[in-house]
């Protein structure tokens, strides 16, 4: 039986009623439910009621908190319909329950929508490409890079609040703003193109991961246009005479050496000192490390792990034999590359690689290599440092030039050298030699190549009187 109006609620003097404590009624779900009587600006008599979930039970933002989560939680708020106390104690318990059913489906929802978010798909990716980079000769250092590129704070990806949407849910808005977000970090000589471009090719593997599990009918994401608005200056190489002179510099700092066929003991046996870089062993090994990188055309990260064995000769009609190595590589998810040269030279270069160093590391062998972390070798930073002593001994500025330039300078010299390689017919070939693209020969080689022979070619070598400088003297003015 209903229990008797509290004297309180009767004299006016309390505004509120507890559906379950001044009622008396049953089957209200948990939490605070009252009735109450409506300000005097509603000018209504019928009492409104309002619940407050248990905060385990309720699944709003903050838990139904103010103030980003901050303040106070939030009463759900309705109206009864009727004037009568216990009516409308009767009508409050039927709006509360089916105020908890659609939190409950909210809350499904929200797990549905967590499991099955970007986030959640980037983990799944990541738990399984993180393990295949740890074997990888540069993988400590793109683990640390992707890692940066989901979660830095502001311009990471797992740092916008879209990450955590359900992935079929993520729109062309949410990468709208996310490209204003990376704007901002705009800087006079960094445009943001390349950071975009990076975020564009992760997002693609997380819904390719999604794709392949739970969205097959699931679709790429539309992306705004990516400008380049910096015009980025062409790669940084060295010409022939200035390559030329470095190799003499570092056969004469050898004292010769580095052009002459040893035996491995004699190798070991050359003047060394750790103390100090310059000395004849490191000198014949950074002439070793930059003629493998200008045959071969490899890449600045493989002397950290290039050995002699990777290193097989072929017949061939010409020349007799023709050398060819395969490695290991991380670029494009390669698991191993397999290159030869253009240049007859490499021969007897082999040749003397083989004589001294015929097992091992071939470059600084001496320098150790962590297993599986073959960078932390410093390998390279010792050929930098190096290469920076012979361009100073030669005159050259030093700045900016790395093993990287080895590399540009192979592929430049070589273009010049041979122009029909630029050719529809060869450059696609070419190419896939140097594990590059004929679109990326052609951005940082051919085009400034053709400019020049453009140039040379259809050079204006007559003038007008009225353009050369004539000489006078003061006194005939």
């Amino acid at each position: 039986m209903p229990k008797q109006l509290p004297d309180e609620w009767v004299s006016g003097k309390k505004k509120s009623l507890n559906v379950a404590t001044d009622l008396g009624l049953r089957g209200v779900p948990a939490g605070n439910l009252v009735i109450y009587k409506c300000p005097p600006s509603k000018n209504s008599k019928l009492l409104m009621c309002r619940w407050l979930p248990i905060e385990d039970e309720d699944t709003r933002e903050f838990k139904g908190r103010t103030n980003g989560g901050k303040g106070k939680r939030k009463y759900l708020e309705g109206t009864t319909g009727h004037q009568d106390p216990f009516q409308a104690g009767k009508s409050a318990i039927t709006w509360c329950v089916e105020q908890r059913k659609q939190l409950q489906a909210l809350g499904e929802q929200k797990d549905f929508a967590q499991e099955h978010s970007l986030q959640s798909y980037w983990e799944k990716w990541w738990k399984v490409e993180r393990t295949r980079l740890e074997n990888k000769q540069t993988g400590d250092s793109r683990i640390r890079d992707r890692e940066q590129q989901w979660t830095s704070t502001d311009w990471g990806i797992g740092s916008q609040d879209w990450s955590k949407k359900r992935i079929d849910k993520v729109n062309y808005q949410d990468l709208q703003s996310y490209w204003e977000v990376l704007d901002r970090r705009a800087t006079p000589t960094n445009d943001m193109k390349g950071t975009k471009e990076g975020q564009r090719t992760l997002i693609n593997k997380v819904f390719k991961q999604a794709m392949a599990s739970d969205f097959p009918e699931l679709r790429l994401p539309q992306y705004p246009e990516i400008v380049q608005s910096i015009s980025k200056p062409p790669v940084k190489h060295l010409v022939k005479e200035q390559w030329e002179d470095v190799l003499k510099c570092l056969v004469e700092l050898s004292g010769g050496v580095a052009t002459q066929k040893i035996s491995r003991k004699d190798y070991w046996d050359l003047e060394f000192d750790p103390q100090n870089r310059k000395n004849q062993r490191n000198w014949v090994d950074l002439h070793d490390t930059l003629l493998m990188l200008w045959f071969f055309h490899l890449r600045a990260t493989d002397p950290h792990v290039v050995t002699t064995e990777m290193f097989y000769s072929v017949p061939d009609e010409e020349s007799g034999k023709r050398w060819k190595v395969e490695l290991a590589s991380d670029k494009n998810q390669r698991d191993i590359i397999t290159t030869t040269h253009y240049r007859d030279s490499a021969v007897s270069y082999l040749d003397r690689i083989k004589e001294r160093k015929p097992s091992g590391f071939l470059c600084f062998p001496y320098m150790e290599r962590p297993a599986g972390a073959p960078k932390k070798s410093k390998v390279v930073e010792k050929a930098n440092d190096l290469l920076k002593d012979v361009l100073q001994e030669i005159g050259m500025d030093p700045t900016g030039f790395a093993l990287t330039q080895v590399r540009h300078t192979s592929f430049r010299l070589t273009l010049e050298e041979r122009p029909d390689l630029g050719s529809p017919g060869e450059i696609d070939a070419f190419a896939r030699n140097g594990h590059t693209s004929a679109s990326m020969l052609h951005k940082h080689y051919l085009k400034y190549i053709e400019i020049e022979q453009s140039t040379k070619k259809h050079r204006i070598t007559k003038s007008s009187e009225y353009e050369m400088v004539k000489r006078i003297s003061m006194d005939e003015i």
